[in-house]
């Protein structure tokens, strides 16, 4: 249990810089929904893009104009 913990513990920072109209986004945002926790919104965030495109370029077996004839239409 104590190693998968250990493995688990972030030890990497990343930083980022914001303008002012980013940063008054961002305050509002996380005002106007209730974000308590803001690292862990912007993790979120950062990998539920990076899920979505990561499963939009999973590679398949056939490409898309193969995938397109092989739909049976009613």
């Amino acid at each position: 249990m104590d190693r998968k913990r250990e493995t688990l513990k972030r030890k990497h920072r990343i930083s980022f810089m914001l303008n002012e109209e980013e940063m008054k986004s961002f305050t509002r945002f996380c005002s106007d929904y209730g974000v308590r926790n803001k690292s862990s919104f912007i993790r979120e965030s950062i990998f539920s893009k990076l899920i979505y495109k990561f499963e939009l370029d999973y590679p398949t077996l056939f490409d898309e104009e193969e995938m397109d004839r092989m739909i049976v239409k009613r």
